[in-house]
């Protein structure tokens, strides 16, 4: 499946490493650390223009992972020192340009995906589809996007309640090209990598201002963020409009030794 025309804000906290593992236990994946007890947790919202199911929304819960721990690729540190970026950023984007910088490319090379936590949908034929081919953790809700310069607000609901509110700053940065995502989940007892090849270019940004609120603390969503340690300060959001992807088909995965 096709998407066209999207709007993602992506933001990467640091959160403690030992939920991180607890979550990750028996798939063979390792979290990228980003310092000796740290990990790294996405939260991200897609706006879908268009696709081939029509307009849609969803929020992405993750973990990044690497699926390759033997090649030394589990620390932020090792991955900065690889990237193109690295000793060409101003002083004020080098404390960025080391959480996200080295993403696309190493994404690319299948080093690094996100093991997806929540998935929450407002289609529910992306809903139903995501579970049943992908193994994805999606649930229906319903989402309100309010796109403005320099900032995004928005709202998930559940059958009419208010689960939790987001406001995520939109500013100048870096730009980070992606060429592929890489999901992991679990569809049954079978582990899952799925390939989404992409043609963005984000813009990395500082996080000053973001505020997550999670108004429904009971919500199975919000027992996930918190499980993970969110809410927690954010390191860097990327975001962008002119976001192109396509959805392969899962295929079965195991770690490599």
């Amino acid at each position: 499946m096709a998407f066209d025309d999207g709007k993602v804000a992506c933001v990467l906290y640091r959160v403690p490493l030992a939920p991180l593992l607890q979550r990750l236990e028996g798939t063979g994946l390792c979290p990228v650390l980003a310092g000796a007890s740290h990990g790294l947790v996405t939260l991200t919202w897609f706006d879908y223009g268009g696709s081939g199911l029509g307009p849609y929304g969803e929020l992405a819960l993750g973990i990044v992972v690497t699926g390759r721990p033997t090649r030394g690729l589990r620390h932020l540190a090792d991955l900065w020192q690889l990237s193109p970026l690295a000793g060409k950023l101003s002083p004020l984007t080098r404390r960025l340009g080391p959480l996200m910088s080295r993403l696309g490319p190493l994404v690319s090379d299948g080093e690094l995906g996100a093991w997806v936590v929540s998935l929450p949908v407002t289609s529910e034929t992306a809903r139903a589809a995501g579970i049943e081919v992908f193994g994805y953790p999606k649930f229906l809700c319903e989402m309100a996007f309010t796109w403005s310069v320099g900032c995004l607000n928005t709202t998930l609901l559940c059958e009419g309640r208010r689960i939790l509110s987001m406001r995520v700053p939109l500013g100048p940065g870096i730009p980070v090209p992606v060429g592929r995502l890489i999901t992991f989940t679990r569809r049954d007892t079978q582990l899952l990598k799925t390939e989404i090849p992409v043609k963005w270019r984000g813009t990395l940004a500082r996080a000053h201002g973001l505020q997550l609120e999670l108004e429904a603390p009971e919500h199975p969503l919000s027992r996930d963020l918190q499980a993970l340690g969110l809410p927690a300060e954010a390191l860097a959001v990327l975001h962008g409009g002119g976001y192109q992807a396509t959805l392969n088909a899962p295929v079965a995965w195991a770690a490599q030794s």
